[in-house]
């Protein structure tokens, strides 16, 4: 149905550009077209968040080609979402 590959740091600086910390990288997200709009994509996100909480990441990054346009954030070159441990 989907996947999501995710580079996380062990040593900082060495995945990620932005930020303080430990990061990780969003490298590919992706939901096979006949499961689009059931929410997917954004439950993979979340469990990804959940384990980089339990690493010690505080935030992921990903990059993105204006020419994608299928992407929610197009015309975006960077995106930066943080992480929250609650």
């Amino acid at each position: 149905m989907g996947l999501i590959d995710i580079e996380y740091e062990k040593e900082e600086k060495t995945v990620c550009s932005r930020g303080e910390g430990l990061g990780g990288m969003v490298w590919h997200i992706a939901v096979h077209p006949d499961y689009y709009r059931q929410g997917i994509g954004e439950r993979l996100l979340q469990e990804a968040e959940k384990r980089a909480i339990d690493l010690g990441l505080n935030r992921f990054e990903a990059w993105t080609r204006e020419a994608n346009q299928k992407s929610r954030f197009k015309g975006a070159v960077f995106l930066c979402r943080n992480l929250l441990s609650v």
